[in-house]
């Protein structure tokens, strides 16, 4: 294959969805990708088709998903990836979601060192990638050493979460007039604007019990969640049930298992990692 045929630049993303099987899985995310950069250059279409044809099984084993993946990218002159939601990613078989994980940093270690190529290419290739998650004790050990932004320290990020709430809340109103009034409506915004923030220094546990980072990260993800379901509710019954502080979340895992659907309201994650800077 012709390296270097793509293309000049390309943008794959993928998304790492919480709970929804086939779609948290890294042979889901090179798959995906792979379709996506196919569907920017008919050449490298025809060489993974080819690929395919001269192996006699289908394409499941990850290890040829990932030589598939690999041949994708080395075809890439300029090419940027964001994978949203890593910490998302999970085991598949008996794989440790941890293993996971860190299977698809690999992968674009390998593709952005070029190791899985059997010739260099052209002196211009590529690769860059993002990715947003949230802090889980693994990933941020794994990538140290890339560059970080921690979005919950970020005083625009902040203001986005109240700005959003905000709007939201408005609508809240809007949906229940009779109940949501504006003293109700701030009260609504400040527990949204503090459940997403994080816990304040008096509100940490005593150090023999196991601190939640769930709980410790401003996230918009946490704000988008709870608003939606807050507007989402059928009648003012349902809306006064959920204001009540045993049922309102203290936390994104709360906020997940509420038991309506989000799958709606899914949006980035807090820390995001990139690719070093050469």
């Amino acid at each position: 294959m012709h390296r270097g045929t793509g293309p000049y630049i390309s943008v794959v993303y993928f998304f790492f969805k919480h709970s929804v099987s086939e779609k948290n899985i890294p042979s889901a995310l090179m798959l995906s990708l792979i379709s996506q950069l196919v569907c920017q250059d008919e050449v490298l279409l025809d060489v993974l088709y080819k690929k395919c044809l001269s192996i006699d099984q289908k394409v499941r084993s990850i290890s040829l998903i990932r030589e598939l993946a690999s041949i994708a990218f080395g075809s890439q002159r300029f090419c940027f990836v964001v994978v949203d939601g890593l910490d998302e990613c999970i085991g598949e078989s008996a794989v440790r979601n941890e293993g996971s994980q860190c299977e698809v940093i690999n992968l674009f270690q390998s593709v952005m060192n070029n190791d899985d190529l059997q010739d260099s290419g052209p002196t211009d290739r590529c690769v860059r990638l993002l990715i947003c998650s949230q802090r889980n004790g693994f990933l941020e050990d794994r990538l140290t050493g890339c560059l970080r932004l921690q979005l919950e320290l970020n005083s625009d990020h902040i203001r986005d979460i109240e700005t959003y709430s905000e709007a939201q809340s408005l609508l809240i109103q809007k949906r229940f007039p009779t109940y949501v009034d504006e003293k109700e409506r701030m009260a609504i915004v400040d527990r949204v604007c503090s459940g997403a923030k994080g816990m304040r220094g008096d509100h940490f546990p005593p150090p023999e019990q196991p601190l939640k980072l769930t709980y410790l990260t401003g996230m918009f993800l946490y704000a988008k969640i709870v608003l939606g379901n807050l507007l989402g509710q059928p009648s003012l019954g349902h809306l006064k049930r959920e204001l009540k502080n045993e049922n309102f979340p203290k936390g994104l895992d709360e906020a997940y298992a509420d038991p309506l659907p989000h799958s709606a309201f899914f949006q980035p994650g807090t820390v995001t990692f990139c690719s070093p800077a050469n």
